[in-house]
C-alpha cells in the first residue's frame, strides 16, 4: 500500500518538526484543512511513438504525423496519512484520497524522425476521504503540461535523445490537483529493439520550489526514473509489457519509508487491432510508502494516428542555363532506364504484368506497421484493382534487406506483405483477388552493402498471375464478406471494366462528333425531305424565249432525246436552259435573233445568245450551194 504524509516506521515523529506538524494538525480552522497544492500523479501520459504508458521514447516516425489519444486510470489510496506508524483515524481509515479517477486528453506531433512535441490536458476526481481536515473530494482540472523530444542519433536498433517539460499551475488549488507554480523537467531517454523486444527507459528531473509541509513531507524537486519492456507475441498485433515507476525527492533521495519516495510496477497487454490504433490496458500496485503510489491501479489508454491526405505533387520550374560547351555523354543504360512520368494525383498504374507504385511502402523500424503516408498510395492500388475487372489475381510479395538472419528476415517479408494483403482488402478489394507471400532477402534489386542498395532491397511488389480476356465471363463477387484474418463483417466493392466502359464512351463520343460535323455543314439529315426549287413560269413568260435553230432531220442522226423535246414543245411550257428544258424552233428555217440584254434577276439568259450562234450558222450552210 503506498502512503503519504507520516512514514510508518520513521522515528522523525519525534523530531521538533513533527512536533510542530502535530501541534498544526491539532489546531481547528487550519489552512490545510482544505488539502495542498500539490499534484501527486504518478503514471503521466506520454502519447510518444511505440511509448508505454507513462514512458518516453527517443523514437519518432519517419514522416511528420498527428497523433490523439486519451489515457483514464482507476487509482485506489494514492494519499495516506499516518500517524505513530499507523493509518490516522484507524486500519483502512487514513485515507486523504481514497479513490481517484483520472482522464487525460493528449495530442503529440512528430514534425521530423528527430523532433517532437506534445500537448497533454489532465483532469481528476476524488472522492471517499477519511480525514475531513484535509478533504479535497471532487473534480478539478489538473496542471496542463507542454513537451519536447529529441532523437540524438541511432545505431541499429538502439535510439538515445532527450526531452524537455513545462507544466503550467493550471490545476485547482489546495485539492491535491494542481500547484501553485510553474515546474520545468528535463530528463534523458534510451530505447533498444530487436526483432519482437523492446526496452525504454526514461529519466527525468522536475524542479519546483521547496515547500516544508506539515505532516513531514517536503515539495521540492524530484527525480523520477522509469523502465519498461514489451514483447510481441502476436507480431504487430498483441504484446505483453511490464514497467517500473519510481521518483524520489532530492531531500530524503530514496529513502526508505519516506514519503517523498515511491515505487510502483504494472504490466499488461497492447493490443493494434489496426495499424493506426493502439490500446494499452494494465494494472499494478505500489511497493513504497511514497505519495501518489496506490494500492491499486488500473490503467486504459489508447493512441490514434489520423490518416493524412494523398501528398501532391510538386513541379518546380527553372531556368536552365544555355551552356556552350559540348553536350554531356549519357550512358545508354540511363536512356533506357528512364521512366514514364507520373500524372498528377496518379499513386499506382498497371504495367504489363505488375501494378506499380510511385513511391516505397514505408514501415517502421523492424516491424510491419505501414506508416501513415503510405496509405493512401495503397487505397489507389485498391481502387485500380476495382476499376479492372479483367485483372483476375494480384499477389502481393515482400521483400527485405540482407541485415539480419534469413529466419527473420523472411518472417519480416511475410509480415509486411501481410500487412498490405490486410490493407487493400479493408480498401475494398476481394480477398479471392489477392493473396500474399514473403520472399526475405534472396531476391534483391540492387547488390550491395550501402543503404541507398538496402533500401531498395526492402520493398513490396504487386504481381499480376492472372487477367480475364475480353471472351471470357467475369466472375461475380458478393460485396459482404468476413474478413480472413478477424471474421469480422466487411464491405468490399464490386470489380468494373473501365476498359469497356471507356471504349464504349469514346465511340459514342466519336459518333456524336461525326454527327455535330454533318449538321455543321448544312447536309441533310437522312430523315429530312429534298427541297428541289420550282421556276416561277411568269417571270419567263415576260421575255421573249431563245429561239434555236435545228438541222434537218434527215441529215441528222436520230436521238431519243428529240422525242422529249418534242413532247415538250407541244406542251407548250416554256423554260430556260437552266432550268433543264427547251422550247422547240419553228419548223422553217430563220436567221438567229440575238437575245435581249439578259437582266440581273435572269442571269442564265446572258448565256442563250452564244448558245444560240451555233444552231444559227449549221442553217446558212444548210442554204449555201
Amino acid at each position: 500500500m503506498s502512503c503519504a504524509g507520516i512514514s510508518k516506521n520513521s522515528h522523525s515523529f519525534f523530531s521538533p518538526r513533527s512536533a510542530v506538524a502535530a501541534l498544526l494538525f491539532s489546531v481547528p480552522g487550519v489552512a490545510f484543512g482544505q488539502g495542498y497544492s500539490t499534484d501527486i500523479e504518478l503514471v503521466r501520459p506520454v502519447f510518444s511513438h511505440k511509448g508505454l504508458p507513462g514512458i518516453d521514447t527517443p523514437v519518432m516516425a519517419a514522416q511528420p504525423t498527428l497523433r490523439t489519444g486519451f489515457m483514464t486510470q482507476y487509482q485506489r489510496d494514492p494519499l495516506i496519512l499516518y500517524q505513530f506508524g499507523e493509518e490516522l483515524g484507524g486500519e483502512n481509515n487514513g485515507a486523504v484520497v481514497k479513490h481517484r479517477s483520472t482522464m487525460v486528453l493528449g495530442i503529440s506531433y512528430d514534425f521530423t524522425p528527430s523532433v517532437s512535441t506534445r500537448l497533454i490536458i489532465p483532469t481528476a476526481i476524488h472522492s471517499g476521504s477519511d480525514i475531513p481536515e484535509l478533504e479535497a473530494d471532487g473534480f478539478g482540472l489538473e496542471d496542463i503540461g507542454v513537451g519536447v523530444r529529441f532523437r540524438a542519433f541511432q545505431v541499429g536498433g538502439f535510439s538515445l535523445g532527450a526531452r524537455a517539460d513545462f507544466t503550467m499551475p493550471t490545476g485547482a488549488k489546495e485539492s491535491f490537483h494542481g500547484e501553485d507554480g510553474l515546474r520545468t523537467g528535463a530528463g534523458a531517454l534510451a530505447m533498444f529493439e530487436t526483432g519482437p523486444f523492446q526496452a525504454l527507459f526514461d529519466a527525468n528531473v522536475m524542479t519546483r520550489s521547496k515547500v516544508e509541509l506539515a505532516e513531514d513531507w517536503t515539495h521540492g524537486t524530484e527525480l523520477a526514473m522509469n523502465a519498461g519492456v514489451k514483447y510481441w507475441v502476436m507480431p504487430d498485433r498483441v504484446a505483453i509489457w511490464a514497467a517500473e515507476y519510481s521518483r524520489g525527492g532530492f531531500n530524503n533521495f530514496y529513502k526508505k519509508k519516506s514519503a517523498e519516495n515511491t515505487v510502483e510496477v504494472l504490466g499488461g497487454v497492447e493490443y493494434q487491432p489496426i495499424n493506426y490504433l493502439r490500446f494499452h490496458l494494465g494494472g499494478g500496485a505500489g511497493l513504497g510508502d511514497g505519495y501518489g503510489g496506490t494500492a491499486q491501479r488500473i490503467v486504459l489508454s489508447a493512441k490514434f494516428v489520423p490518416i493524412p491526405p494523398p501528398r501532391p505533387d510538386f513541379v518546380v520550374e527553372a531556368e536552365e542555363e544555355i551552356s556552350s560547351g559540348p553536350p554531356p555523354e549519357v550512358a545508354i543504360d540511363e536512356i533506357l532506364s528512364v521512366e514514364k512520368k507520373w500524372k498528377e494525383g496518379e499513386l499506382a498504374r498497371v504495367e504489363e504484368e505488375a501494378i506499380v507504385i510511385r513511391d516505397p511502402i514505408q514501415f517502421e523500424f523492424n516491424t510491419a506497421n505501414i506508416l501513415r503516408p503510405s496509405i493512401p498510395t495503397l487505397r489507389f492500388v485498391a481502387k485500380l484493382m476495382n476499376q479492372n475487372a479483367r485483372i483476375g489475381h494480384v499477389v502481393v510479395e515482400g521483400h527485405a534487406s540482407e541485415e539480419g538472419t534469413y529466419t527473420y528476415n523472411y518472417d519480416l517479408s511475410i509480415r509486411r506483405a501481410r500487412a498490405i494483403w490486410e490493407e487493400i482488402i479493408t480498401s475494398g478489394v476481394h480477398p479471392a483477388r489477392l493473396s500474399y507471400r514473403g520472399m526475405g532477402e534472396v531476391a534483391p534489386r540492387k547488390l550491395g552493402t550501402e543503404e541507398a542498395a538496402l533500401a531498395k532491397n526492402r520493398r513490396v511488389d504487386f504481381h499480376i498471375i492472372h487477367r480475364f480476356s475480353e471472351l471470357d465471363v467475369l466472375p461475380e463477387y458478393p460485396e459482404d464478406i468476413k474478413l480472413p484474418w478477424s471474421g469480422a463483417p466487411a464491405k468490399v466493392k464490386k470489380p468494373e471494366d473501365i476498359q469497356l466502359e471507356m471504349q464504349k464512351q469514346e465511340i459514342h463520343r466519336r459518333q456524336q462528333q461525326d454527327l455535330e460535323g454533318l449538321q455543321r455543314e448544312g447536309t441533310p439529315a437522312e430523315d429530312e425531305p429534298t427541297v428541289v426549287p420550282v421556276p416561277n413560269i411568269d417571270d419567263e413568260e415576260e421575255d421573249e424565249p431563245v429561239r434555236i435553230e435545228e438541222s434537218d432531220d434527215s441529215e441528222a442522226p436520230e436521238d431519243p432525246v428529240d422525242e422529249s423535246i418534242e413532247e415538250t414543245a407541244e406542251k407548250t411550257t416554256p423554260a430556260t436552259e437552266t432550268e433543264g428544258t427547251v422550247e422547240e424552233a419553228p419548223a422553217e428555217p430563220a436567221p438567229a435573233e440575238p437575245a435581249p440584254p439578259a437582266e440581273p434577276e435572269a442571269p442564265a439568259e446572258t448565256e442563250a445568245p452564244a448558245e444560240a450562234e451555233a444552231p444559227a450558222d449549221a442553217g446558212a450552210t444548210e442554204d449555201t450551194p
